[in-house]
């Protein structure tokens, strides 16, 4: 057992742009931490995979096609696969977040064309 930290942990490229560690991986499952800055969101797109989000600070409004809520710190949004979504930081204020994917993806999320 040894504790990970996001310091620590690698960077994941992503067509964000954004700082995203991965903290954990295995064939069973992903743990991505994001920092999203104020007024940004995340390209839109859709995992192969069941996704869970984990809210650590801030507010997070996720849009999908399966629907859109407001998730504050300390609330788990589960999101369905194959289904397109986008996570938003629409606050002045600092979004960190966890992606919880499961299993781990073995191909990259499908992304939303633009426009």
């Amino acid at each position: 057992m040894k504790p990970i930290t996001v310091a620590e942990s690698p960077v994941v490229p992503n067509p964000n742009g954004l700082d995203a560690h991965r903290l954990f991986a295995s064939p069973l499952v992903e743990v991505v931490h994001i920092h999203l800055p104020a007024g940004h969101a995340l390209v839109r797109h859709a995992s192969p995979v069941d996704t869970l989000f984990y809210i650590i600070t801030g507010t997070a409004t996720i849009e999908s096609d399966a629907g859109r809520v407001q998730a504050e710190a300390g609330t788990l949004v589960p999101h369905p696969k194959d289904t397109f979504h986008r996570v938003r930081n629409e606050t002045g204020n600092r979004l960190e977040f966890l992606v919880v994917k499961t299993p781990r993806p073995d191909r990259p999320p499908r992304m939303a064309e633009p426009g």
